[in-house]
């Protein structure tokens, strides 16, 4: 038995085999299995239905424990703060300037935080002094090694100077 997925190109055949999906073409409909597939990298699923035809979603977070994704927060004024040692998403990350000296918000694909001198942000924000500074990803941005965020009184974002300022950080991370 074939079971079909449409495109903007006309209906492709599935089959017992692989299936490559055609260039820029966008599937409509959904494939009903008891147990979905599993997927590798270069590959994609078809969009998966219920046995009534209803489409399958993901709610997200939502109010039970496990659905929501907790914070991480520095325990006391801190120049830099570990949101995840590993691999991991980014969703948001807020820094709080608690000095009367103006500094930058950078977050750093790593595991640690570094010593002083250069560094490598993949995001940097300015903090005003006493002021408020967050990094929203409207999609979380995903990082290969860890998440460090350091505050720096440094004159550019390329620099890690701490010893002046430092802030209350806060986050949220996977």
């Amino acid at each position: 038995m074939f079971k079909c997925l449409l495109t903007a190109l006309g209906v492709v055949a599935l089959s017992a085999g692989a299936l490559a999906q055609p260039a820029n073409t966008t599937v409509a409909g959904c494939l009903y299995q008891a147990t979905p597939a599993t997927t590798a990298d270069n590959q994609f699923a078809a969009v998966q239905c219920d046995a009534s035809g209803r489409i399958l979603t993901s709610t997200g977070p939502n109010a039970a424990s496990s659905g929501a994704i907790a914070p991480t927060g520095s325990a006391a004024a801190a120049n830099n703060l570990v949101l995840k040692a590993s691999a991991g998403n980014l969703f948001t990350v807020t820094a709080t300037n608690l000095t009367a000296t103006a500094a930058f918000l950078t977050v750093l694909n790593l595991a640690a935080s570094p010593a002083d001198g250069a560094i490598v942000p993949l995001a940097c924000v300015p903090i005003a002094a006493n002021g408020t500074a967050t990094i929203n990803y409207a999609v979380p941005a995903r990082f290969s090694t860890g998440i460090t965020v350091v505050i720096t009184s440094a004159v550019t974002c390329y620099t890690k100077t701490t010893g002046v300022v430092t802030a209350f950080i806060s986050g949220q991370a996977l």
